[in-house]
């Protein structure tokens, strides 16, 4: 069975940049502009968004070298905000187990993953439950990192 390794988890922030930059292409890279809060399963990124919290992620084709692909995604519930840590549990908890269900257990590849989660200002004032899931190989890839037809 491969290994299934954390990597850092990583916040949506709220700011008005990742509105604006939502759906614009970058030129002549294959890369395409967009929010963090529109990552859907099977979308990949060139590479592993850096920071704590983050606005913009740019996703690339599959078929193109990359890092990380969204494999999986999990709305918490609630109104009230239950913290950081709580957030990060759940979070952590869900993305490990979908992981682990989605791969090969024949495969000894070396995986990690990687989430976004809302933080407490994205909670209150975007209505943000989202969880993120996604599967890192930082040695880069082509294809799909979880063998889905993305």
């Amino acid at each position: 069975m491969p290994a299934v390794l954390p990597h850092p988890r990583l916040g949506r922030a709220l700011t008005t940049a990742a509105a604006v930059t939502a759906g614009l292409a970058l030129s002549g890279c294959g890369l395409l502009a967009g929010s963090a809060f529109d990552l859907k399963v099977g979308d990949c990124l060139a590479t592993v968004p850096d920071g704590e919290e983050i606005n913009d992620a740019d996703t690339i084709d599959c078929a193109e070298p990359h890092e990380a692909e969204v494999y999986a995604e999990h709305q918490l519930s609630g109104d009230t905000y239950p913290g950081e840590k709580e957030t990060d549990k759940e979070a952590d908890s869900f993305c490990r187990s979908e992981l682990e269900a989605l791969i090969d257990d024949n495969d000894d590849a070396e995986l990690s993953y990687t989430f976004l989660m809302p933080t407490e200002d994205s909670w209150n004032n975007m209505d943000d439950r989202a969880v993120t899931c996604m599967v890192v190989d930082l040695d880069g890839t082509t294809g799909s990192l979880t063998n889905s037809e993305a």
